[in-house]
């Protein structure tokens, strides 16, 4: 009997593969390739797999150097190395609403770190601000980029229960420069002057936590148009004099992580792993229409031990995610337990429409005889309308963030889920591939992304245009209400402008008192 061997094809060249022939087989869908028709059939290794044309691009690349000194099979690994290589392994993208279900538990036990590039707060502070709003816990501190505001200015962009620090811009640039932070009202927070830096390479702001323990946060800015050589070498001095213990930056580097052929990545990674830093965030936090995703934005540290998770966030502010990650901290115990404000009524525009129409039919066909009638009928059809059949809790109180109402919430809701349908739309391949998503297409998914892409934008100015006018009013109607009292319409025109005064602690404590 004579037994014939069923032999592999190469998917680029369709010849045999022999057996002892070198060959490569695409992880995705399971292809195999001769070794030599790797680089000819556009083959990619991606987190050291390999990946044949088709499926390269269906694949979001990791960083995770250390992925390759571990060895889960024996075990024989250094718990530090171990540590860092899932922290790595495990840093996911979120939404807003999949971070208050999945996470929301450990984000209220933990110290938590934010960062987002806002690339300009006149444009896009107010949106951040509702953004940060849905999210049902409080980040402990929050760090910006590309504020394109210097500190003459910073008093106006206030976030409630927060301490702004800002870094003035550099002298030449009226966009793309400045760094801010927020820390939590709750903390004691002072500027590190020997840190805080800027130079057309670099830009830099330090604010250190008084505690037992010192912590010590920085946010780092690498303008694109500067020289990254310069800026890795300024970058060498900060880190020198940077402490040994409890720091952790929050930046955006303009450094890709995902270009394994770059030498300033190569230098970077050098430099930073030579002061025990390690970058938490290992996928991408970039992606602008028409470029390759990219890990630009980073958190790095030197406490990896006490580092829990890290992740991004995508918010919809530009084109880039906030990156975020938390720590377990004895800062934690130190702040006071925040009382959720809880909520037993929804008294947005529709639900008040549907009030004032069904207590005018109720009290037209049965009209009340006396007061006690009227306010039976008034607060039954009140219930049926407005009243919640769950009450929902939440960190947001009138007082904290009064022009934020419930319908701007939902609209915001609408604008990520908009975006959602437009991203998907974009992943149905062209027809015509030699001409895909272009303005003249006429096949059903070009079509239909156009179409999502439409509904987006529009729905995104409409939101920005709300925003504003519900800010606008909410003020404009405080001061007329304090119309012919000048100490009162002072006193909110001073709250507009930013100046309030800043709640100083002490830094340390006598038996147990202030």
């Amino acid at each position: 009997m004579i037994f014939h061997l069923k032999k592999e094809h190469c998917n680029h060249c369709q010849r045999n593969i022999g057996l002892g022939h070198p060959h490569f087989e695409c992880l995705g869908c399971n292809s195999i390739l001769h070794a030599k028709c790797f680089k000819p059939s556009d083959a990619v290794v991606i987190n050291d797999d390999f990946y044949c044309k088709n499926c390269k691009n269906s694949v979001s690349k990791i960083f995770n150097p250390f992925k390759t000194m571990t060895d889960p099979e024996t075990g024989n690994t250094d718990p530090y190395i171990q540590k860092i290589s899932d922290i790595l392994e495990n840093c996911k993208s979120y939404t807003i609403k999949n971070l208050n279900t999945d996470i929301n538990q450990q984000l209220a036990e933990n110290f938590s770190m934010l960062f987002q590039n806002i690339d300009g707060n006149k444009t896009n502070f107010d949106t951040f601000s509702v953004e940060i709003d849905r999210i049902s816990e409080k980040f402990s501190v929050i760090g910006l980029a590309e504020t394109n505001v210097g500190t003459d200015e910073s008093t106006v962009y206030c976030l409630e229960g927060y301490n702004c620090f800002y870094q003035d811009k550099h002298v030449n640039k009226t966009k793309g420069s400045g760094v801010a932070l927020y820390l939590d009202d709750k903390l004691n927070g002072v500027v590190n002057d020997r840190l805080s830096w800027v130079t057309k390479n670099l830009e830099t702001l330090f604010v250190t936590i008084q505690c037992d323990e010192p912590v010590h946060i920085g946010v780092v800015y690498r303008p694109p148009s500067g020289n990254a050589s310069e800026a890795l070498e300024e970058f060498h001095k900060v880190l020198e004099l940077c402490p040994k213990k409890n720091v952790h930056l929050l930046g955006d580097f303009n450094i890709n992580l995902h270009d394994e052929t770059s030498g300033i990545v190569n230098e970077f990674e050098n430099l930073i792993l030579s002061f025990d830093i390690t970058p938490l965030i290992s996928i991408s936090t970039h992606h602008k229409p028409g470029c390759q995703p990219s890990c630009i934005d980073n958190i790095l540290t030197n406490d990896i031990e006490n580092t829990v998770l890290s992740g991004t966030l995508s918010t919809g502010i530009s084109h880039h995610h906030a990156v975020f990650h938390l720590l377990r901290s004895p800062l934690m115990h130190k702040r006071e337990q925040e009382q959720k404000h809880v909520q037993y009524y929804d008294y947005c525009n529709k639900n008040v429409d549907k009030f004032l129409t069904s207590l005018t039919q109720e009290l037209t066909i049965k009209p009340p005889l006396n007061f006690s009638d009227f306010s039976s009928a008034f607060h039954n059809e009140l219930d049926k309308a407005c009243k919640l059949e769950r009450p929902k809790c939440s960190k947001r109180t009138a007082k904290e963030n009064p022009w934020i109402t419930s319908g701007l919430i939902a609209s915001i809701d609408r604008k990520h889920e908009l975006f959602d349908s437009w991203k998907n739309a974009k992943k149905v391949k062209c027809v015509h591939r030699s001409n895909p998503n272009q303005v003249d297409c006429s096949c059903q998914p070009c079509v239909n992304t156009l179409r999502c892409h439409e509904e987006f934008r529009n729905h995104h100015r409409l939101l920005n245009y709300l925003v504003n006018c519900a800010k606008r009013k909410y003020h404009g109607n405080k001061i007329q209400e304090c119309a012919g009292d000048s100490k009162k319409t002072w006193q909110i025109i001073n709250e507009l402008r930013g100046k309030k005064r800043r709640q100083i602690k002490p830094n340390f404590i006598i038996a147990n008192e202030r």
